[in-house]
C-alpha cells in the first residue's frame, strides 16, 4: 500500500488524486492478491503435506537446524494463508461469528450463498400477478420509485411556535473551525470497518490499517474541502441498492432504497454529524 500510494503523488486537487490514489492501489492489491494467494489451496496443501513430512521424519531422529527452519518457515506461511482465506469468506459472508473465532469454512459458504438467495429479487407480486422475468422486474422497480419520488408537492409537518435549544456565537463557530487530524482519525478508528463498500471499493477496515500512509491526503482533502466547500464528483458518487422492510418480501413497496457511498464523503459526513453533536 505504501509504495503503490507514493507512486501516485502530484499537485493537483487532492480530491482527484485521491480517488487515483485509490484506483491505482486497487490494481495493485489485485495483482498482488493474485500473486500470493492465487493458488491458495494448492498452497495450503503443499504446506501441509510439507509439515507432516518434516513431524513424521522428527519423529524417527532429530531434525537438522535447516529443517527446523523450514518447518517454522513452513507454519508461518500456513497460518497466513488459512488466516487469509478465513478473511476472505468472512468478508463475502459478512458474519459476526468469525470474531468469536469461527474457522468453518463450510459454514461461511452456507452464508454466502444464503445471504445470495436473501438478497435477489426473484419475483415481484403486482396486483393480482406475479413478475418473474429480471427485464421486467428491472422495470417495475425503476418505473415505482420514478413514480414515487415524482410528487411535486409534499404535506410536511411545520414547527413554528416551538423552541428549540440554540448555539452561542462560540458554538456556532466551532462548527466552522479547519479540520484536526485527530478527529478524523476518531472517526475511522470508531467506525465499522466491515460494512459494505462504496463505489471505490474500499470499506473502514483498510484505512485503519492504512491509516499511518493516507492520513497526510485525507487530512490535505478535508482542508480542501473547508476551503471551498465543494467535492469533485468522483467522491459524491453512491450505489442504490433496495434492501427489504419487512420479512420475506414480495411486493416493490416492501422495500427501502439506500445508498452505499464513497468512503471519503462518509468519512466526511460522520465528522460534520459528530461536531453537531
Amino acid at each position: 500500500v505504501k509504495e503503490c500510494w507514493e507512486e501516485e503523488g502530484d499537485k493537483r486537487w487532492m480530491g482527484l488524486m485521491f480517488k487515483d490514489e485509490l484506483k491505482a492501489l486497487k490494481v495493485a492489491l489485485k495483482t498482488w492478491n493474485k500473486v500470493v494467494y492465487g493458488e491458495a489451496e494448492s498452497k495450503i496443501s503443499s504446506l501441509t503435506e510439507k509439515i507432516k513430512e518434516l513431524e513424521i521424519r522428527g519423529e524417527s531422529y532429530e531434525l537438522t537446524e535447516e529443517e527446523k527452519r523450514c518447518r517454522v518457515d513452513c507454519c508461518e506461511a500456513l497460518w497466513l494463508l488459512l488466516k487469509s482465506e478465513e478473511s476472505i469468506h468472512f468478508q463475502r459472508a459478512r458474519s459476526r461469528w468469525l470474531k468469536e473465532g469461527d474457522a468453518n469454512t463450510r459454514f461461511f459458504h452456507a452464508c454466502v450463498k444464503g445471504r445470495q438467495r436473501m438478497n435477489a429479487i426473484v419475483a415481484l407480486k403486482k396486483g393480482e400477478g406475479w413478475i418473474e422475468n429480471p427485464s421486467s422486474i428491472k422495470e417495475e422497480i425503476v418505473s415505482y420509485f420514478a413514480n414515487h419520488f415524482a410528487e411535486e408537492e409534499w404535506n410536511r409537518p411545520t414547527l413554528d411556535g416551538i423552541n428549540f435549544p440554540t448555539l452561542s456565537l462560540d458554538e456556532a463557530g466551532r462548527l466552522d473551525d479547519g479540520f484536526q487530524e485527530e478527529e478524523i482519525r476518531r472517526v475511522v478508528f470508531d467506525s465499522d470497518g466491515n460494512k459494505s463498500p462504496g463505489p471505490d471499493g474500499f470499506n473502514g477496515e483498510f484505512f485503519k490499517a492504512s491509516w499511518e500512509v493516507v492520513k497526510g491526503d485525507l487530512k490535505t482533502l478535508f482542508e480542501e474541502f473547508h476551503t471551498y466547500a465543494k467535492l469533485p464528483k468522483c467522491l459524491l458518487a453512491y450505489f442504490v441498492t433496495l434492501i427489504p422492510k419487512v420479512s420475506n418480501p414480495h411486493s416493490i413497496n416492501e422495500f427501502r432504497p439506500i445508498s452505499l457511498l464513497v468512503s471519503v464523503y462518509k468519512m466526511l459526513a460522520k465528522v460534520l454529524a459528530t461536531r453537531l453533536g
